[in-house]
């Protein structure tokens, strides 16, 4: 196994010239080559494709090439014409002037444009064989890197298979370990966790509506009480008297155990993402009380300032999307709790009320509840008992 990324790069000198050569690979679909290379070797670029092309046949590849061309020996050229102009000119002012000595060999050498220098230039074939033995060296080391990723890949993956090898191990163990009877139970169950449950409450959304009207708070209160304040403390009734939806299992699975406290789980959207701040005890808090709690933590949490306590032990969650427009939809569940409650928005649809089409404000409810606790109907029942409370509110008031 090749590992479809890499680098190799080649440097190759001779006959006065350097080459240098590096290609470049990472994953892809297909085989995609760019070339980059001085333009005096561009009748070589189809060449060095070919080359290429014939080794590699996935991945992005670039090539590179540089290409250093150093000073050569060539031919020495002398004008000797110029040369014998200028001792015959210096022999006639020398008799002329009468003047002693004879030339030197250094005066003559030291006449400009005396010798000249013709450059022998790269001749095609060396130039040819230079980049491609570059190009082949490059493409070796390119191999080697990419098989030693590949070996690197296959220890990880390896590794990786045989860690889920034991964890399966573990879990069949577990699994054996179990009464059988509860083994099949929990084998159902696991199909159908997510399940839900979705109640048109009909009057719901008004029975509400006429609450927030009638509950006319003081200043003394500081707020005035929301929908998710009385559908909170709604739920907080309905779970005590249905206590299996306020449970979990045990630590190794084996148990459902049902919980004292009723906890409850608000999810809050914060800058930070979803938070979840627990009020404690909720059952026995009215309203004032609860929603004075739950601003304050409503308040920590968008702030950062949320402590480990606020957003641990919950029981049970109640999500509200109804301000984003949304009718219903399938929360997660908080786990290790035994269900979620997700809120819908509040809008006018037509009902039939005494043979009759009136308009009147509607709410939906998704209940999401974990199968190994509990089944479909009670938890139905549970849902059932909710609509009840809500469309009776004012008993929560005493």
């Amino acid at each position: 196994m090749r590992s479809m990324t890499g680098m190799g790069a080649a440097t190759v000198k001779g006959d006065g010239a350097v080459v240098k050569v590096e290609i470049r690979s990472v994953n892809h679909r297909f085989f995609d080559l760019s070339v980059r290379a001085p333009s005096r070797l561009g009748v070589y670029e189809s060449l060095i494709r070919e080359r290429v092309a014939a080794r590699l046949h996935r991945g992005r590849v670039t090539l590179s090439v540089e290409l250093d061309l150093q000073r050569r020996h060539g031919e020495v050229i002398v004008d000797e014409e110029y040369v014998a102009s200028f001792l015959r000119a210096a022999r006639r002012l020398a008799r002329r002037h009468g003047l002693p000595g004879e030339i030197e060999i250094a005066q003559v050498v030291s006449l400009p444009e005396v010798f000249t220098v013709r450059e022998r230039s790269l001749p095609e074939r060396t130039m040819r064989k230079l980049l491609l033995q570059a190009v082949d060296e490059a493409l070796d080391r390119l191999d080697a890197m990419r098989a030693k990723e590949g070996r690197a890949l296959v220890r990880e993956l390896r590794r990786r298979c045989k860690a889920v090898s034991a964890h399966r191990k573990v879990l069949i163990h577990r699994t054996r370990n179990l009464p059988a009877r509860l083994r099949r139970r929990l084998q159902q169950r696991l199909a159908e966790v997510g399940a839900q449950d979705v109640v048109d409450p009909q009057r719901l959304a008004q029975e509400v509506v006429l609450l927030a009207e009638k509950a006319t708070v003081s200043e003394e209160w500081g707020f005035a009480p929301s929908y998710d304040d009385l559908l909170a403390l709604v739920v907080a009734r309905a779970l005590r008297e249905f206590p299996y939806m306020n449970a979990r299992l045990s630590e190794d699975g084996t148990a459902i155990e049902r919980l004292p406290d009723v906890n409850m789980g608000m999810a809050v959207d914060t800058e930070r993402g979803l938070l979840v701040p627990v009020i404690r005890n909720i059952d026995q808090k009215g309203l004032r009380a609860f929603g004075t709690e739950f601003r304050a933590l409503v308040e920590r949490a968008r702030e950062g300032k949320s402590l480990p306590d606020d957003l641990q032990g919950g029981t049970f969650t109640i999500t509200n999307l109804g301000l984003y427009d949304i009718d219903a939809f399938t929360p997660m569940i908080n786990l290790p709790e035994a269900a979620i409650l997700g809120v819908g928005r509040i809008r006018p649809q037509p009902v039939v009320r005494d043979g009759a089409i009136v308009i009147r404000q509607m709410w939906l409810l998704s209940l999401v509840f974990d199968h190994r606790l509990v089944d479909g109907a009670p938890a139905a029942r549970f849902l059932q008992r909710i609509k009840q409370l809500i469309e009776s509110p004012f008993l929560l008031l005493g």
